[in-house]
């Protein structure tokens, strides 16, 4: 039997190969910049997300900074606070005031101390030493 096919030469099968493998070639560095250009961009996300945290708690700590320093402030628009703070930071008194001491004495007994005694009491000390 005859073969039908047209017989193709050799340097028209050897430049076809040639031409499919640069376009090969071609598509797969494409395909390699398109890939380091998605990674870089998710990089970039990745970075940006965790910046914009670490900004919004900065944030929401100088706002809570600014609350208590209005705060203060406003304390010491009134008479009473800026004296508050002076008593505070250098522990002046008026003329005339004197301080308190609140001595408790030692040997009365403390009668809330022996309330809850008794023989459950006891029993449950003696059993729960912890």
């Amino acid at each position: 039997m005859q073969d039908l096919r047209k017989r193709q030469n050799r340097p028209r099968l050897l430049l076809s190969f040639v031409l499919r493998a640069m376009v090969g070639l071609c598509l797969f560095v494409v395909l390699v910049f398109v890939g380091r250009a998605a990674w870089g961009m998710y990089q970039k996300f990745s970075v940006a997300s965790n910046s914009r945290e670490g900004a919004e708690l900065e944030l929401a700590e100088l706002q809570a900074q600014e609350r208590q320093v209005s705060a203060s402030v406003a304390e010491f628009k009134s008479e009473r606070g800026v004296e508050g703070k002076l008593r505070e930071r250098y522990g002046v008194a008026r003329a005339g005031e004197g301080e308190i001491t609140i001595m408790r004495d030692q040997n009365t007994e403390d009668a809330s101390a022996y309330a809850g005694d008794g023989f459950w009491a006891s029993l449950w000390d003696a059993l729960f030493v912890w």
